[in-house]
């Protein structure tokens, strides 16, 4: 039984946030991302200060007539969950979502472990054990402060202070193309429910005026990707590749299609690996690869793609090890599939994964005993 990572039907660049999350490397949770981009998308110059947190009025004004969400019911949604395909329920996730993300962020008692709890959830930490040790609270406390952090009629802003020397006061810059601008725009507006159909309206203008565009179509996947419109997408998708727009980023997300539509795993594999000839380090590539391939039966496919991740990730160490340990003793190479079951056996997260590693570990001990 093999896990994949999921696949968010995430716009190429939907923000700076979300870029600069990507950069870091964090791996934080849809809530997280999505409400620390909306909290940052107020970033407004105040002078020579930038000052960030002031409250967009939609969400406001959501929060106002309804209220938050409760706080288990947003850890827990998912892509697939109402909160993201019901036009009426949207409104509420996405204003609990800023919501939460602010009060962390800038809220008066939360703020200085926020640092600590974004590492922490970063890492692979569930939400609720970072907020049990970093903030020592429950759901329940966290629940009770969301639904008074608006009650006050005052809400903290920041300000930091901007300090540019002199090389960064003369900068290089050259002038973005109207193709660059208008695709930015389309992917902003792309982002959020209100604005995708403006953003359907330009990127068809674009397709119509520039027809070998492979950066439109890509846009145009990502647009019917948001809208669950997933023959579409993988359509947009395959147009975008013909058309010469090829990336890493554009074959793992067509990669993502595809097996959401349940299309054969040899064209997903084969996605993943053009994937990684592009940028070999391409750790969620190299991570499903290993994982379809496993499904597929291809052992020596899948270790080969495991085996090249530098670093695993805690949340990934269980069925990484115990994929390899599957792997190699169908390789008859049982050493390493015992070393590798063990691996697994520690990183199990519960009674089920124990249970599945001592049982990989006893058909070993059965077949092949130790030496």
């Amino acid at each position: 039984k093999s896990t994949l990572l999921p696949f968010p039907p995430l716009s190429r660049s939907p923000a700076y946030t979300h870029l600069l999350v990507e950069h870091l490397e964090l791996h934080l949770p849809l809530w997280l991302n999505e409400g620390l981009a909306d909290v940052y998308s107020s970033l407004q110059s105040r002078g020579d200060k930038l000052m960030v947190g002031a409250p967009p009025a939609d969400r406001l004004q959501t929060l106002r007539a309804r209220g938050p969400l409760d706080v288990r019911v947003l850890l827990g949604a998912g892509r697939d969950s109402p909160y993201y395909t019901k036009p009426d329920a949207m409104a509420q996730f996405y204003a609990t979502e800023w919501e939460l993300a602010h009060m962390l962020l800038l809220g008066r008692e939360y703020r200085q472990g926020f640092h600590q709890f974004v590492a922490q959830v970063s890492a692979g930490k569930q939400p609720e054990e970072a907020i049990a040790e970093v903030y020592h609270k429950n759901l329940d406390n966290v629940d009770i402060d969301l639904r008074t952090y608006l009650s006050s009629g005052s809400i903290t802003v920041t300000l930091f202070d901007i300090r540019l020397d002199e090389k960064q006061l003369q900068p290089d810059i050259s002038d973005a193309s109207q193709l660059e601008i208008d695709l930015v725009l389309a992917d902003l507006e792309s982002t959020h429910p209100e604005t995708m159909e403006q953003a359907r309206a330009r990127l068809t203008q674009l397709e119509t005026e520039l027809p070998n565009s492979g950066e439109v179509e890509e846009s145009l996947a990502y647009l019917a990707w948001q809208q669950s419109n997933l023959s579409e997408a993988k359509r947009h998708f395959e147009a975008a590749l013909q058309k010469g727009a090829k990336s890493p980023e554009l074959l793992f997300n067509y990669a993502a299609v595809l097996h959401t539509m349940q299309a054969p795993t040899s064209e997903i594999i084969d996605a993943l690996r053009q994937a990684l000839q592009l940028k070999p380090d391409y750790y969620n590539a190299r991570y499903n690869l290993g994982m379809e391939a496993a499904r597929e039966g291809d052992c020596k496919l899948a270790v080969d793609a495991l085996a090249g991740i530098k670093t695993v990730r805690v949340e990934h160490a269980f069925p990484v090890f115990s994929t390899e340990a599957y792997c190699y003793w169908r390789l008859d190479n049982p050493a390493e599939a015992r070393r590798l079951g063990e691996m697994a056996k520690q990183y199990a997260k519960n009674a089920d994964e124990t249970k599945r590693a001592q049982n990989l570990l006893d058909q070993l001990n059965r077949v092949n005993p130790p030496k």
